[in-house]
Order: C-alpha cells, then structure tokens, then sequence
C-alpha cells in the first residue's frame, strides 16, 4: 500500500456541550402566559421594539400622526356565501389543484381551515374577498357533496351557505389590495426550524404517532442528540457560536428520508472539525461519499475507509485550504473555470455540479498516490478537448500546484 504524502492533524474537542432543547419527554410542555410574554417584551435590549414606540409616543404627541382606532381591527360574522365577492383585479386566479390540495383527505384537518379574510363594502353591502379564497371553494365542495357533519341549518343552496370571516370596514379597494400583498407574501416566513421543532414535539411530547414526518424529525433529531449536535434557530444568538449548532436546518431537513446519511455526514464532521460549525458545504460532500461507497458495497465506518480514504482526504483539505469552507470555495472556482473554458460562458454564468466538490476531492486524493477504489464519478469534469478539472486548479495555490508537481501520481 503506498503511503500518502499529507497527513491529518487530528484535534480534541474543545467546546462546550450541546444544549439539547428538543429532548422532552410526553406531556413535558413549556408555555408562558401571555401577559408574561408581554413582560418579557419590555426587556431594555430590545431597543429596536422601545424606539418603535418611543416614535409613536413623539409622532402622537406633535400630532403627526393619529392615535390607531380599535374600532377598525378586524370583527367577526358567519356570512352567507352569496354575500361574498371575489374581485379577480385583487385576488389570483383560481386554482383547481390548490382547492384539491387543501381538500387531500389524508391530510386534511378541519380545525385547521383558515377563516374567509374579507373587506366589507358598506355602499355595496358585500364582503371582499381578500385571502382564503381557496378554502372559501373547499368548504362549498364539501357542503355540495353533503360532506359536512353538523351542518343542519344549511338547505342545499351553495348561495345560503354561512362560513366564518373576519373583515374590516372601508369602501377602498386599495385597502383591499394592500390587504392581499400582507397576507400573501409580506407575513413572516416559517423558518426551517420552527417546522422541524414542532414535529419533534409533536411525537415526543404529543405523542402524536400518526404523522408520519413527525416521527421522520424525531428520527433526525434522535441522530443529532446521539451525535452530539442540536439544530437552532436563526434567533438564536445565544447558541449560534457553538461549534455543535447546526444552522443548515434546510439541509439536515432535507435529510428525514435519509437518516442514515445525516448521521454520516455529522460523523465525518465530528472526527475531523470539531471545533468548527458543520458547512453546508460539508453535507454535499459527505453525503455524495456517503452515497457513491455505499453503492459500491463499502462500509464507511470502517477503520479501512477511515484510514485510506478519509483521512487522506481530509488531509489535503487541512494542508491546502485549511477548513472545509475554504476548500469549498476553491472548489467552485476551480470548476467555473473548467466550466467556462467547456462552454464558453463567463465564469460568473458557469453552473457548477452538485457533486463537483466531491469529485475534486477524490480526484485530488487520486492523482497524489491515494489507493482505495473509488467509484466511477472521478471521472466526472473531464474532456478530451478542454481536459481535465485538475488542469484548472489555480495557479495562485502556490503550496497545491508545487505539490502536484512534486508527488503527482495520476
């Protein structure tokens, strides 16, 4: 066996231990009051919340602006359907496959229908329609089709059919316009882990063994706790220092299917970074490892794969580019310039592969002497006319081209 050029210099752990905020236990809840919460919002580090209302207070007081009016927050009424308009200048069109969506029976759950988000008109006397049009047509297809429990008053005309809204008054479509660019796209998005954390719960503390991506998250998240790791939210400044935090939430989502290559992947991190935060870099290139020596038969936590293939291949990124994240960036700047002398296009327009990074690497282990078998893929980034990746590694990488020279096997 040949004995590979680089080493890598292995490194204790040296930071603190995971806070590991998911792990409860059935019925194990934590909740505040809300008057508690409210509390906890006159915290004096919230300056960005004080000077908002500091600004009102002083726009008030010079008489800049009005004080709000209660009086026009949103009210509630069941409303008959014929009362109800849809302004086509104001809403989307419709679509069909929404209305389907929504009515998915192995999905569907009543409570969690949305009310009817209208502007009642007082000089038209009807309700306009301003979100939850498409729930609107899936509450009507279920009472049509004789479908609702408990809905004895209603006597078949879809016109006759009360539904839940909530409105505000004014005669003003522009209100309304505006009113459907808030609740169509201007709310806060759900981060990734906010999801995640809700499934979670709702298998371990819920119970709850009957959703299927509630036990795909538990799954996921028993890998992490097991591994030392704790995804956190985008918030959360406490914890996002720690080298355990996982930030690429998105990324280990992706990952409910494919537990097993989630749990390789914080693996491969924990034994060569681990006083770094995982890359998102890091979970291509892992999980394409992952994927390409499974396929061939290979056990990847074998002391064999760790020895001739990992280490030396997590040696070359410590001796070259020091962490994964500058290894990734030499990584895709070697491939643009493969890619735009391919092509012809600009570097800045090149598409690069999702694999490329993993491919580099093993083409890199590869041409410096490095022996276990490696599949097809390394073959990958090469063609007869421009040749191959390894011929556009930047000639500024004075340390990498001198040792390509130097100990070049391939």
């Amino acid at each position: 066996m040949s004995i590979f050029p680089f080493t890598f210099q292995f490194v204790p752990f040296t930071g603190e231990k995971p806070v590991h905020a998911l792990k409860r236990k059935k019925g194990e809840f934590v909740s505040v009051s809300a008057v508690e919460r409210y509390r906890e919002l006159q915290n004096p580090k919230n300056t960005k919340y004080h000077a908002t209302m500091a600004k009102w207070a002083e726009d008030i007081a010079a008489g800049r602006r009005e004080m709000p009016d209660r009086e026009k927050r949103v009210r509630f009424a069941t409303v008959k359907v014929k009362d109800i308009t849809i302004d086509d200048d104001i809403q989307r069109d419709l679509d069909p496959n929404w209305v389907a969506t929504i009515l998915n029976p192995n999905e569907f759950e009543e409570e969690f229908m949305s009310t009817i988000y209208c502007m009642y008109d007082p000089e038209t006397e009807k309700y306009i329609c301003i979100n939850a049009q498409h729930t609107l047509n899936a509450e009507i297809s279920l009472a049509e089709r004789k479908m609702w429990a408990n809905n004895p008053n209603w006597n078949g005309d879809i016109g006759e059919l009360e539904v839940p809204v909530t409105y505000f008054m004014s005669s003003s479509r522009a209100k309304c316009r505006k009113g459907f660019e808030i609740f169509n796209g201007k709310q806060k998005a759900i981060e990734p882990y906010v999801t995640h954390k809700n499934l979670v719960l709702a298998y371990r503390v819920d119970d709850d063994r009957k959703d299927k991506e509630a036990y795909k998250a538990h799954q996921i998240q028993t890998i992490n706790e097991e591994e030392g790791f704790e995804p956190i939210s985008r918030d959360d400044k406490k914890n996002k220092k720690h080298s355990w935090a996982i930030t690429c939430v998105a990324e280990m989502k992706g990952h409910y299917d494919r537990p097993d290559r989630w749990r390789f992947v914080l693996r491969t991190h924990k034994r060569y970074w681990p006083n770094i935060q995982l890359e998102i870099a890091e979970v291509d290139l892992y999980g394409f490892m992952y994927d390409y020596f499974t396929d061939m038969g290979y056990d990847v936590y074998s002391d064999e794969f760790n020895n001739d293939f990992l280490d030396p291949c997590m040696s070359l990124i410590w001796t070259f580019f020091t962490t994964p994240h500058g290894f990734a960036s030499d990584s895709s700047n070697v491939q643009k310039r493969f890619g735009s002398e391919k092509t012809g296009l600009p570097e800045d327009k090149v598409k690069i592969d999702d694999n490329g990074s993993c491919v580099y690497l093993m083409k890199l282990y590869r041409h410096f002497g490095g022996t276990y078998e490696l599949p097809l893929y390394v073959n990958n980034l090469t063609e007869a006319r421009v040749g191959d990746l390894l011929d556009y590694v930047d000639s500024d990488r004075i340390s990498l081209v001198e040792a390509m020279k130097q100990y070049g096997k391939s």
